[in-house]
């Protein structure tokens, strides 16, 4: 198959194709390697043996586990001054950050300066604005070559990173070519905190694939679904009090594992008899598509407290034409709306969620056909991965204005 485009990528990502975190770069890979002629991923961390399945033309460079040397004080300390007065102050007061950074600059320095020195004209792209882009700051004005990086949600936002500051932002802003954020929100909040770069800054928002339309549930049971981490900023336990607060036959199926799992299992045992309940734990997202495709749902809910872009489960769910319930934090009010469903506050209690959910029931958006086309509408003309992928492919190597 002929590429589009007759150069190489080098995708910097922070684990992928390694375990089973970033899983969204894949869908990303896969329409890239239809683009480019080489692809290759570059991960920061590897986490396991376990690789995905990647195309032919896809290979992974493994950086070589190298002890810092004896220069590294004398580097280190230039690498700080390299940032501006109220930056230095912070690094210094958090000096691992400072340190991690150039512990992994001489794991890979030699490494990757021979790869880009034999493939000149590489197309090089970050997935987060994080480690990679700071390491690749520090590289660019030896080697000559520009960056783009994605921007999701804690790489972008100062007060979800625990000292309140995000280690060489300055450094980051000042070397990228690009950031293209997954959300208007996320571009928004940068373009308000660092508006000298503003001309750097553009969005692409991330999508699905699209699996058809799902199954209108029939009978008398109201069937929720609900699909995160079970982690405190996911509030799943919230939804699992409001769900007991109801009066009607319900079908709670939760996708998804995490550290209060045990805890959300104890939970459910106490709920009334008129919910019945299946955790799945942990599963692949083949087998999330697979029950959307194979399942009737009459609501998707998600009750995170903080978000970046737009998260994905609302994305998938909306595919098929599921109504959306959701709280308005960073990106989701970007897809739940009147259209799709209804977004209820941030700050939400038990009872706005249970009062969010009668309504869906009430006015029966799970079961009418035309408020459901009106959900899956949405979501081509905003989350089609295809129609987002192309504004993405332009803006990757398009310099800024």
């Amino acid at each position: 198959m002929q590429k589009e485009n007759d150069k190489d990528i080098i995708i910097y990502s922070k684990w992928y194709p390694y375990g089973v975190s970033e899983p969204f770069l894949h869908d990303e890979v896969v329409l890239l390697s239809e683009k480019f002629k080489k692809v290759y991923i570059c991960p920061l961390v590897k986490t396991g043996e376990k690789k995905r399945d990647l195309p032919l033309n896809v290979e992974v460079l493994e950086l070589p586990q190298i002890a810092p040397s004896s220069r590294f004080r004398a580097i280190l300390h230039s690498f700080v001054l390299s940032c501006n007065e109220k930056e230095r102050k912070l690094h210094f007061k958090h000096f691992k950050f400072v340190v991690n950074y150039y512990r992994n600059i001489f794991r890979f320095k030699k490494f990757i300066e021979k790869f880009v020195k034999e493939k000149p004209g590489l197309v090089h792209y970050s997935y987060w604005v994080e480690d990679w882009a700071v390491l690749l700051s520090l590289l660019k004005s030896k080697l000559k070559f520009e960056f783009t990086c994605r921007a999701h949600g804690f790489d972008v936002y100062s007060e979800r990173w625990i000292h309140k500051f995000i280690p060489f932002r300055s450094l980051q802003l000042k070397n990228v070519q690009r950031i293209i954020f997954v959300s208007d929100t996320a571009r928004i909040y940068m373009e308000k905190t660092n508006p000298e770069f503003v001309n750097k800054f553009a969005v692409s928002k991330l999508g699905t694939h699209d699996h058809g339309e799902g199954k209108i549930p029939e009978g008398e049971t109201f069937i929720v679904v609900s699909c995160s981490n079970v982690i405190p900023i996911k509030r799943v336990e919230v939804l699992a009090e409001a769900l007991d607060t109801l009066d009607f036959k319900i079908n709670w199926i939760h996708i998804g594992g995490g550290k209060n799992w045990p805890a959300l299992n104890e939970k459910t045992k106490h709920l009334g008899p008129h919910i019945t309940v299946k955790l799945t734990g942990e599963i692949t997202n083949e087998e999330i598509l697979k029950f959307y495709s194979e399942n009737a749902v009459d609501v998707f809910v998600l009750l995170s407290q903080t978000e970046g872009g737009v998260p994905v489960s609302l994305q998938e769910a909306a595919s098929f034409g599921i109504p959306l319930v959701g709280t308005n934090a960073g990106g989701i009010p970007e897809i739940v709306n009147t259209q799709t469903g209804i977004l209820i506050g941030n700050n939400c209690l038990v009872n706005d969620v249970s009062s969010a959910l009668k309504r869906v029931k009430q006015e029966n958006m799970g079961r009418n056909v035309n408020f459901r086309s009106g959900v899956r509408d949405f979501w081509v003309k905003n989350h089609d991965i295809q129609r987002n992928f192309q504004i993405f492919n332009e803006l990757l190597t398009q310099k800024p204005i």
